[in-house]
């Protein structure tokens, strides 16, 4: 069988097995580091490839699927709506754990498999008699593709809803949300957000009759192709957090408590301070709420409580004003004149150029060079 790679399949043929790769290298890491966030992404890229593969074999001349595999469940549309989602759910949350009702998002798609499967092992002849005179006259194959696209739009709302509130509760328990913020994420989203949107148009546009030839239908599948790229090094090269323990149902148990009346409220906050000043725990630049709160010996509700209603400050602006009243501090010490502002910025931790400046900018209102030239 002779493969025709022209300029329909190359494209497709390429994104497909350069998924295919990173599909194993996510596998692969997720089971050495024991991360079921990379796993997971793992089946991820692996749908969206499944997702082009009829069409990027049709275009090599190769009409298996709607021939000898007719029926066959190979659809795939169903599944990567949950995986995204429980994705993030893994990736914000480290310590997530897999509940029974998780598996009911793929329940859909066992109907949807088991139906298939169960008319495919039938033969042809019954495939082709069932169709026709069945699925065809019932309408099944239009409600699946139906189903498949609400069901899409259901988790993409999901996950948007998921990530917004992650991005709200960053600056709460963390003192630099720049390694954790996974802005890669929101533009994954948007473009799946434009890949299920363009596919609806497909639908409808099918719905009203009119038919479309294989060189419309390509850039659908084209704009699937560049989101394989794009997810699959993008996800694989972005910065693996370690300590990140995001669960929205224990942050509402959590706020509920900040709420109420704390006892010995002032020596909370003289507890906190101390811990700043003295111990200068802003100088790891990892330090998180949770870290404080093993310090001390406490709750990180109680603490957020605290440093919210205490000190009119996130946890996130609380030690970053430590560390620029740091960096204020030694940065014109004459010992520290062959450092680099950077530099010394380290030295009062923060871990990104970016992370400094805005928070700088953010407590003086000057950026750290027009602070030195005033001060000069």
């Amino acid at each position: 069988m002779k493969l025709d790679l022209n300029e329909f399949s190359t494209p497709l043929a390429f994104s497909f097995f350069n998924g295919l790769v990173f599909t194993i290298l996510f596998w692969i890491r997720g089971v050495q580091q024991k991360r079921k966030s990379d796993v997971l992404f793992g089946f991820v890229i692996l749908a969206s490839c499944v997702s082009i593969m009829d069409w990027m074999l049709g275009y090599m001349g190769i009409h298996i699927f709607w021939n000898e595999l007719l029926f066959f469940p190979y659809s795939i549309g169903l599944v990567i709506g949950p995986l995204m989602y429980l994705y993030l759910k893994c990736q914000i949350n480290s310590e997530y754990q897999f509940q029974k009702k998780d598996f009911l998002y793929f329940l859909p798609y066992i109907i949807y498999f088991s139906y298939h499967l169960l008319i495919f092992i039938q033969g042809k002849d019954f495939v082709e008699n069932w169709s026709r005179n069945f699925h065809s006259y019932a309408k099944i194959g239009e409600l699946e593709v139906i189903f498949s696209t609400v069901s899409n739009i259901i988790y993409l709302f999901w996950s948007f809803k998921l990530f917004q509130n992650y991005r709200t509760w960053l600056p709460t328990e963390h003192s630099d949300t720049e390694i954790v913020s996974f802005s890669w994420y929101k533009f994954f989203l948007i473009i799946f957000g434009i890949a299920f949107l363009t596919d609806i148009v497909y639908v409808v546009v099918g719905f009203t009759g009119v038919q479309l030839d294989y060189v419309h239908i390509w850039w659908e599948k084209f704009l699937f192709a560049i989101l394989i790229y794009f997810i699959s090094i993008r996800g694989y090269t972005q910065i693996q957090p370690k300590r990140l323990v995001f669960n929205p149902e224990k942050i509402k148990v959590e706020k509920q408590i900040q709420e109420t009346q704390i006892a010995d409220f002032e020596e909370w906050k003289v507890k906190i301070q101390k811990a700043m000043e003295d111990d200068k725990m802003y100088l790891d630049s990892e330090i998180t709420l949770s870290d404080l709160a093993n310090r001390l010996k406490t709750n990180s509700s109680l603490l957020s409580g605290v440093i919210n209603r205490g000190f009119g400050k996130n946890f996130n602006d609380f030690v970053n004003e430590f560390r620029v009243k740091e960096f204020q501090k030694i940065i014109n010490l004459p010992e520290n004149k062959h450092i680099t502002l950077l530099g010394i910025a380290y030295d009062c931790g923060f871990n990104s150029k970016a992370t400094f400046n805005r928070a700088y900018k953010k407590i003086t209102g000057k950026a750290p060079k027009e602070q030195l030239t005033v001060d000069s």
